[in-house]
């Protein structure tokens, strides 16, 4: 290692150079300047080389960079993102400065409780116990820790298959409010297609069939990267490829939508102006402004398979409507909302009893 001093207009800096080996056993170079001390130079090498020493011993922030690489290879962009997010707010802040083998299930049982207390959603408590549990068999496998604290502590936050929805009623008296024509019809596809909101915003001008009112779900929307703007990636299951056929009205009402685009493109996309945050807050907004019940932007899917439940559709139909991987998904998700019609069921067998 070389650590040199640099003199420059009267003030003092250090630069380090060493050399390590990455993941592939080849020898690399590594050069930091504009060190204001000589600590800081050598701990920013300590913590580099922590990274990949593949030990056990390494702080828990520097084994999360390694850790975020490594999942960014094999999840969705938006999957990514999500678990990134865990990590740098509610993870690293509580766990960062201990290094990995001195995290006991002790003290993971007394974050546990903190966060339990804490005011997050049940869903967002397990899926931060989730992501720390993903971290530990990471580390298992690879940085030689022996156990995996967070599965000896278990889960927290409940599963549940609870889910909120809209009437018809309901919709309407919402969209009455929506003036911006784009996010009118985003929402007239959400509640009346059953698509997910990335694929709807991934949508583009070839996807749609103005003969037959139908559109192709083939891509969805990743997320945004500056300077390239929108990040197009395949959809959540292959059974999320499909066709999906609009009531008639609302393939009119989206046939005329793109004609009023400026010499749109085939493989434009429909909603380039609509930007994910700025729909989900304007979503929020609207439902105050309406009283309505508060239901995620997700929840006008849902709303879509109730509406196709409460109208006999078969679960079958329903499974390939919504993209899911098979019909258990289906019924898994929303086999709460079948009950009522089982006493129309039985009333119709009742009709063949003598």
């Amino acid at each position: 290692m070389a650590l040199t001093t640099v003199k420059k207009n009267g003030k003092t800096s250090y630069t380090i150079n060493f050399y390590y080996k990455d993941s592939f056993g080849k020898r690399k170079r590594v050069k930091k300047e504009n060190f204001t001390t000589k600590k800081a130079a050598n701990n920013f090498k300590k913590d580099f080389l922590e990274k990949y020493a593949g030990n056990c011993s390494s702080l828990f922030k520097n084994i999360v960079d390694v850790y975020l690489e490594h999942i960014r290879a094999r999840k969705k962009l938006t999957s990514y993102h999500t678990i990134k997010t865990v990590f740098e707010f509610r993870l690293v802040p509580v766990f960062g400065e201990l290094p990995i083998n001195k995290i006991t299930p002790a003290i993971i049982s007394r974050w546990q409780d903190k966060i339990s207390k804490g005011g997050l959603s049940p869903a967002s408590q397990r899926l931060t116990n989730t992501c720390l549990s993903m971290f530990f068999n990471y580390c298992v496998k690879l940085h030689g820790l022996k156990q995996n604290p967070a599965k000896i502590c278990g889960t927290i936050g409940k599963a549940t298959n609870s889910i909120s929805y809209w009437q018809v009623e309901e919709f309407n008296k919402f969209i009455k409010l929506v003036k911006k024509p784009e996010r009118r019809m985003v929402y007239y596809i959400l509640f009346y297609g059953g698509l997910r909101i990335g694929e709807v915003l991934a949508l583009t001008v070839e996807d749609f069939n103005p003969d037959t009112g139908t559109l192709t779900i083939n891509k969805t929307l990743s997320g945004y990267v500056k300077g390239k703007g929108a990040i197009l990636g395949t959809p959540k299951t292959p059974t999320s490829n499909r066709i999906v056929t609009l009531p008639p009205k609302v393939a009119v009402m989206l046939s005329d939508y793109i004609s009023k685009m400026y010499n749109p493109k085939p493989k434009e996309r429909i909603f380039f102006s609509v930007i994910y945050g700025t729909i989900i807050c304007a979503f929020k907004n609207t439902i105050k402004k309406a009283g309505l019940k508060p239901i995620t932007i997700h929840d006008l899917r849902h709303s879509h398979a109730s509406m196709l439940i409460n109208l006999g559709v078969s679960p079958l139909a329903i499974s390939q409507r919504l993209g899911h991987k098979n019909v258990a998904t289906t019924l898994n998700i929303y086999s709460h909302l079948y009950p009522s019609t089982a006493q129309k069921l039985v009333n119709d067998l009742d009709k063949f009893v003598i």
